[in-house]
């Protein structure tokens, strides 16, 4: 998230006995929310798209 300066979402299989969780990370890499580990539910965060300037990321982009 902070290398690129976008969200970055991980999602996971909600299974008995995982050892990740959903997690969605803000742009400056900060964790912006996830959903606790062993409880069953939707993972939904309101994204602030401005934040997300893609500035380190635009470097790669070819001409």
């Amino acid at each position: 998230a902070a290398e690129n300066t976008c969200y970055v979402a991980s999602v996971n299989v909600a299974s008995a006995g995982s050892p990740t969780t959903s997690a969605i990370a803000r742009p400056d890499g900060t964790l912006l929310c996830y959903q606790p580990y062993g409880e069953s539910g939707l993972l939904i965060a309101d994204l602030d798209l401005a934040s997300a300037t893609g500035l380190l990321a635009s470097r790669c982009r070819m001409a």
